[in-house]
């Protein structure tokens, strides 16, 4: 069922106003059905590209999209591209995946990253 509802969030055809539990970065109700209709976008009811992308590679991984807290991980992806250097954001939070993987709790591993950028001894943000 999880790999038929990533097939139809990528065509566009999912239900009409699907609670999400989701994090911060997605609204408690949202017009999936509308999700790619030009239309629809005038509405001004659509989730951004970014959620229903969050929302597609969930239900075509399996995953529940509740554990997406996106806003922390762009936080955390920010102080790490600021502080670190920018290629190394996207690899961090891969890093991060793998350690939530293995058990971590998602918040314990962003505020453990976020304290090793904000202690990184040198700002490449520059060059």
């Amino acid at each position: 069922m999880r790999r038929d509802l990533g097939a139809a969030a990528r065509r566009g055809r999912l239900p009409v106003r699907r609670p999400c539990r989701c994090g911060g970065a997605f609204r408690g109700l949202i017009d999936v059905e509308a999700a790619g209709n030009p239309a629809a976008a005038n509405r001004g009811d659509l989730m951004s590209a970014m959620d229903r992308w969050i929302m597609t590679v969930c239900a075509d991984l399996g995953l529940d999209p509740g554990a997406a807290d996106a806003r922390a991980i762009l936080d955390m992806t920010r102080d790490v591209a600021h502080n670190v250097d920018r290629p190394a954001a996207p690899v961090t939070a891969y890093l991060i995946g793998v350690a939530v993987g293995r058990g971590m709790p998602l918040k314990s591993a962003i505020r453990r990253v976020q304290g090793l950028a904000a202690a990184w001894p040198g700002h490449t943000e520059d060059g």
